[in-house]
């Protein structure tokens, strides 16, 4: 697997987006396209989201997960049995 858009210093991920951020449908095409330039198997990347506006993406790899999941994803994950965390510190 590998991971899109996260800035990385001395191997840890910052959390900051690499220039250009995307979203959607472009997400996935850019997902799909890096994946036959590089050999990669789709079928064994993951991704992850907390928005179903990630749907694309999710849909793109062979383990997609939703972390923090808006309400949306949350039953599309439960539909798919996608794994979904929640990993929100409780009131």
């Amino acid at each position: 697997g590998w991971m899109f858009f996260t800035s990385y210093n001395t191997a840890r991920a910052t959390g900051k987006l690499e220039k250009p951020v995307v979203a959607g449908p472009e997400r996935a095409r850019l997902i799909r396209d890096h994946a036959r330039a590089n050999a990669h198997d789709l079928d064994d990347c993951y991704a992850y989201s907390d928005s179903y506006s990630d749907l694309p993406m999710l849909s793109v790899v062979g383990h997609p997960a939703a972390v923090n999941p808006d309400r949306r994803l949350e039953l599309l994950a439960k539909a798919y049995s996608w794994p979904s965390f929640d990993l929100r510190a409780s009131s």
